[in-house]
């Protein structure tokens, strides 16, 4: 993971985002490996916190809507595997689904998918109209 390439957009949408909205970073990926990750690639400065198993997704969404007092509804989690979508189901979080081109649509007939992108430009866009209230100043 320290050499793949970033989705296109999300460099930008890091930079922007980070400063009007808590960024919070959930993975299967063991959790000391995605803090060493996200240092090493100099993303610790966009996230409140990185989150890894052993734990669940779930538990891990469920203990940053503990923390921040957010409802589900005003949570959202993108991601780009069916697991994530399931532990934002489980959770009642709303939920965006990152395609890339050409990969399958492993979405289709689940409910609660809001939206499908395949890069965080158009992540960035949809921030821009319908998550953030008018206390928020989208970048």
């Amino acid at each position: 993971m320290l050499t793949v390439p970033y989705v296109e957009g999300a460099e930008d949408l890091l930079r922007d985002c980070s400063r009007v909205l808590p960024l919070y970073i959930v993975s299967a990926t063991p959790e000391a490996e995605m803090h060493e990750i996200a240092r090493r690639r100099d993303l610790t400065k966009y996230f409140v916190r990185i989150y890894g198993s052993p734990k669940t997704k779930a538990e891990c969404i469920r203990e940053i809507l503990d923390e921040t007092g957010a409802s589900p509804g005003e949570a959202l989690f993108v991601g780009d595997a069916p697991n994530d979508w399931q532990a934002a189901h489980e959770t009642g979080v709303r939920f965006v689904a990152r395609i890339r081109p050409g990969d399958p649509n492993r979405f289709s007939g689940r409910p609660g998918v809001e939206a499908i992108v395949d890069n965080l430009h158009e992540l960035r866009e949809y921030l821009r109209g319908s998550v953030c209230s008018s206390r928020f100043r989208t970048p």
